[in-house]
């Protein structure tokens, strides 16, 4: 993944982005915002990998990786997106993969879902490692969006 400075979308304008993304048979990485955490979508084959990244870095504290590894397997229990780390930056980053054929409802609700595991996750961590809560509101646009999309 590039380090590179991302743009936030409305729901409605990121879901058109990525039909015009998955359109593309060689397309490079689509990276964009949502609620203030770089996400990154990569293509390659048969394969979309949704990734979102963290509050964390391993660069920062090498510590923080124990505590992200206790969530880890329970997590995935829960949750499909897997922990991970970005080799360019060293952040810590919450991934799925999907394989063809999917849709761009599939990629907006990994991608949502991803996003609130991250919450998730951050109050977790921010109890193990005793930080005040913090925690980041519920994604209003997101809800709004899915409501629209399946009510």
């Amino acid at each position: 993944m590039k380090s590179a400075e991302t743009t936030a979308f409305s729901p409605d304008e990121l879901f058109q982005k990525i039909l015009f993304w998955m359109d593309q048979s060689e397309c490079e990485d689509l990276e964009f915002d949502v609620d203030g955490r770089r996400c990154t979508l990569i293509q390659r084959g048969n394969f979309v990998y949704c990734v979102v990244e963290m509050d964390y870095s391993l660069v920062e504290n090498c510590s923080m990786l124990e505590s992200l590894l206790k969530i880890a397997a329970p997590s995935l229990l829960v949750f499909s997106g897997a922990l991970c780390v970005d080799p360019s930056n060293r952040k810590f980053c919450l991934t799925k993969t999907l394989q063809k054929p999917f849709s761009v409802d599939d990629v907006m609700i990994t991608i949502e879902m991803l996003s609130n595991q991250n919450s998730v996750w951050n109050d977790i961590v921010d109890q193990v490692e005793g930080k005040e809560k913090n925690s980041v509101q519920p994604r209003t646009g997101w809800e709004a969006y899915r409501r629209a999309m399946y009510v």
